[in-house]
């Protein structure tokens, strides 16, 4: 990918994405230095407007249609294992993991032909050295990890999420974020743009994030949304962050359109995205069981599908 201006907003178009330019380019203020994004290739984060709005299967269903298309895709699970939506996304736990900063460690395992990298609390002495823990292998002990310590799992910055050895090419990273975006904290510097909003900062080179937001055809969902990219009016705005690209409506009843009564509630950023929002169907399996390490179903992929061909992320055979 070439690199692009600094800029920040969601992608115009497939040929934007594709080149890393924009139609209508604004410079990242003075004191947000921004991303350098080339070594995630295209990056999707995913974004749940609230409770159960299907982030999780989104992300699972465009990793698995992006291998189907023989694309190298990484997905990244910011949550907390007590959160995660994709706890079951795959058959076993990897043995490969490492320890990015102190307090946590990045597991490696694999969805079909894609790799999942969750965090998870780093072992303490009594587990072991750095070099048991990224074989997989643990040392003797009877201690476990507490709810507590769950709770206290350090975020990381998106560099750190990264593989070693790097995955060549890495062509798309899909990013499920869950409802975390949707609790900014300020740094000292009033920069928002720490935690799971450090996927939506503006590019410095490479292409810049093409943030999809995850709703359910329900009024609490769309309020909640509106709620949550409220609160990043002003990073949006300066350039810090970029705003959502797309809004897709998970588990929908109808084929196309919004039940009635549905889109009165929707404010004003809600409604500038909901034009061509994406309706993928919903289906019974996923309902129930959530996303497993079985494929997501073919006419879930086929409609996620669309979205990814949109913005260039399959290859033309496809």
């Amino acid at each position: 990918m070439t690199a692009a201006a600094p800029v920040a907003g969601p992608v115009s178009t497939t040929a934007d994405l594709v080149t890393g330019t924009r139609s209508s380019a604004t410079s990242i203020p003075a004191g947000h230095a921004g991303m350098d994004w080339s070594p995630f290739g295209a990056v999707v984060p995913v974004l749940a407007g609230s409770a159960g709005a299907g982030a999780s299967v989104f992300a699972a269903a465009a990793v698995d249609a992006l291998q189907r298309a023989g694309r190298c895709a990484l997905l990244i699970d910011t949550a907390e294992p007590a959160r995660s939506g994709l706890c079951s996304a795959t058959e076993v736990d990897g043995e490969h993991a490492i320890n990015p900063a102190a307090g946590v460690a990045v597991r490696y395992s694999w969805r079909g032909h894609a790799v999942l990298a969750r965090r998870e609390p780093a072992p303490g002495p009594e587990f072991g050295s750095p070099e048991q823990l990224t074989t997989g292998a643990q040392a003797n002990s009877t201690e476990f990890v507490t709810p507590s310590e769950l709770t206290a799992i350090p975020e990381l910055e998106p560099t750190r999420w990264l593989p070693l050895p790097p995955l060549e090419p890495l062509h798309t990273t899909v990013v499920d974020l869950g409802q975390e975006w949707g609790r900014p904290r300020s740094c000292p510097d009033g920069m928002l743009s720490t935690g799971a909003l450090a996927w939506l900062r503006a590019a410095r080179a490479g292409c810049a994030p093409c943030p999809v937001l995850v709703v359910r055809a329900t009024r609490p969902s769309l309020a909640a949304a509106e709620a949550a990219l409220a609160r990043l009016d002003c990073a949006t705005r300066a350039g810090e962050l970029v705003a959502p690209a797309r809004l897709v409506v998970m588990a929908s009843w109808k084929k196309h359109g919004w039940p009635r009564g549905v889109t009165g509630s929707a404010g004003a950023r809600v409604t500038r995205l909901m034009d061509d929002a994406l309706f993928v169907p919903y289906d019974r399996d996923l309902d129930l069981g959530g996303v497993t390490a079985a494929p997501t179903p073919p006419r879930v992929q086929a409609v996620v599908s669309q979205l990814l061909d949109e913005w260039g992320l399959l290859p033309l055979s496809s």
